[in-house]
């Protein structure tokens, strides 16, 4: 395949008038592909005429008598041109090719959607495919030949490294590897977990939010279950999460992920630092994962990008004829699947499971994001399991009270139900007119209690509505009326003008425990406003006092007066009030 530097250096030898043998000899190219080469640049443009044929090979002179010389000194006439005239040459076969009108070809109804194919930077195997779904029935070569001249650069030649292969069910490669995509019309970074059996080629891709030790043991629990089974040896190639550290050039094992390989039974197997052709068998799909599922397209959700990431490798990535085996990995994996270690019984449990306090409205903040925890109090610690899809709380039993999915991104998740749900306050004019429907000619009196109390005149209003609904309109109008005069603009003021206007009235009553008889709670009705003074202290009765109240509760209406003491009892006479000694020096 000829290189675009040589054929423009065949094409301007083409204009110069050069031949296709000069042309063939001095760039050492075939003349059939030269020619090729110039009918498919007649397509795109229009190319000058062709240049005159080889000239003739002149014939070798005859033998013949000498010439003499004539005798006014020129020379005699060439004897040569007596001879019969010979024969026109034959047609050379080295002539310059005739070019023919262009032949439509079969791409050229797709010759738009290929450029915007190209224009994304897809490869030849993915737009065939799009084009053949659109009625393409041409083949892949000259399909690759317009790719390339669309695409114009020359890539620099791959490197050749040495291949080596494994029995089946001995080894399988993983690896990590990020990309962004539209996702939910946002560009994402989505993490590419890939895991490959090495013997054959049996590929399972899934994408993840992160890179995190519980994220990879889930990678691996869905990889096994792919496969249903497990190799023998895992290869990576020192990861945090695998690799904790080295030590005399050996890798240290994070604890963590060492029980979970000893769980599934196989063995873990580092590359060495900076080696990652060691697992070139992973590190190949991961090149054309990219152009051939992911560039190009957008996904709805995590869930669309990994439903569709199956079906890519159910009907492309593992149906597919492999250039390396020339085979599909899905016949070979039937014959190695029967060898790969049997899953356990039981899983190994991947979620991270923390502790949280929930907040004083409710949530449990994970991850930048807050789950509403239905079952638990403000200021109760609770465990919390966080899968790759989704958030578990659970409660002191460690049973799962509440489950919510992780959001695309951070966000607030509303509590499923809503036990008391906010009631709108009023409009701001509602409890102004209420007022001025009660209380009419009480303008004067709002308008002062709006200058007073300003932003809280709401709050008030609410009180003086709650203390109309228990005192009568008349009352009520009095109490403004004294609360005017004295330039009292509040609710406070106007409540404490009303329970001395009417002492037997309680706006809020509450019970008192320890009385028996609850007739008694009328007792409390009867307030003796007379002043101290007016108190006689031999019948210990007061002049304004009320029985009705006592009557009720059982107690006597007046106290009885106090008698005199009986003559056996005489009543010490009072002592003088001791008066204190100065102390003498």
């Amino acid at each position: 395949m000829l290189t675009p530097e040589e054929r423009q250096r065949l094409l301007a030898g083409y204009r110069q008038g050069m031949t296709l043998r000069g042309l063939s000899r001095s760039t050492g190219i075939t003349r059939r592909a030269i020619r090729r080469a110039l009918q498919e640049a007649m397509s795109q443009e229009a190319l000058p005429p062709a240049p005159p044929a080889d000239p003739p090979v002149a014939a070798p002179p005859v033998a013949g008598p000498p010439r003499v010389a004539s005798p006014g000194g020129g020379r005699s006439p060439d004897l040569s041109s007596a001879r019969p005239a010979a024969s026109p040459p034959a047609k050379s076969s080295l002539a310059p090719p005739v070019l023919a009108p262009p032949v439509p070809s079969k791409l050229a109804p797709f010759e738009g959607q290929i450029r915007r194919l190209v224009a994304k930077n897809l490869k030849v195997p993915r737009i065939l495919r799009e084009i053949r779904a659109e009625g393409y029935a041409g083949g892949r070569t000259m399909l690759g030949a317009l790719v390339r001249r669309l695409r114009g650069a020359h890539r620099p030649p791959p490197k050749v490294f040495r291949r080596f292969e494994t029995d089946p069910s001995q080894e399988s490669q993983c690896d990590w590897s990020p990309y962004r995509v539209r996702l939910a019309g946002q560009s994402t970074v989505v993490h590419c977990f890939s895991l490959i059996l090495s013997w054959s080629r049996m590929l399972f891709v899934a994408f993840y939010r992160n890179e995190q030790l519980p994220t990879l043991l889930h990678a691996h629990t869905e990889a096994f279950a792919f496969f249903q089974g497990v190799s023998h040896r895992l290869v990576y190639d020192n990861l945090s999460t695998v690799v904790s550290a080295r030590a005399r050039r050996q890798p240290v094992w994070n604890p963590q992920f060492l029980e979970f390989a000893h769980h599934y039974g196989f063995r873990p197997w580092a590359c060495r630092p900076a080696h990652p052709d060691r697992k070139g068998k992973i590190e190949r799909p991961f090149a054309w994962i990219e152009p051939d599922y992911l560039r190009g397209s957008e996904f709805a959700s995590w869930d669309d990008l990994n439903l569709r990431a199956r079906h890519w490798l159910d009907t492309v990535a593992n149906v597919r004829c492999h250039g390396t085996i020339r085979e599909r990995p899905q016949d070979r994996f039937l014959q190695e699947q029967p060898l790969l270690i049997r899953l356990p019984s039981q899983p190994w449990p991947t979620w991270r499971q923390e502790t949280r306090v929930v907040q004083l409205d409710g949530y449990v903040p994970v991850d930048a994001s807050y789950y509403p925890a239905t079952r638990a109090r403000p200021g109760q610690r609770v465990s919390i399991r966080v899968h790759p899809w989704r958030v578990e709380i659970l409660d002191g039993q460690g049973q799962v009270t509440d489950a919510y999915p992780i959001p695309d991104r951070p966000a607030r998740i509303p509590f499923p139900h809503q036990p008391f749900p906010k009631v709108a306050p009023p409009p701001p004019g509602a409890l102004e007119a209420a007022f001025l429907g009660r209380f009419p000619g009480h303008r004067d009196y709002l308008d002062g209690l709006k200058i007073r109390i300003k932003g809280f005149a709401s709050i008030h209003l609410h009180r003086i509505a709650q203390l109309a609904n228990v005192y009568p309109p008349k009352t009520m109008e009095s109490a403004l009326d004294q609360a005017l005069t004295y330039r009292n603009f509040n609710a406070h003021s106007l409540a404490r003008i009303l329970e001395r206007q009417n002492p037997g009235v309680l706006p809020e009553t509450r019970p008192l425990l320890g009385l028996v008889n609850p007739a008694a709670y009328g007792a409390l009705d009867d307030v003796d406003l007379s002043d101290p003074s007016e108190y006689d202290y031999d019948t210990r009765e007061a002049t304004g006092l009320k029985a009705t109240g006592l009557q009720a509760a059982g107690l006597p209406a007046t106290i009885p007066p106090l008698t005199a003491a009986p003559a056996s009892s005489p009543v010490p006479a009072k002592e003088p009030p001791h008066e204190p000694q100065t102390p003498t020096r």
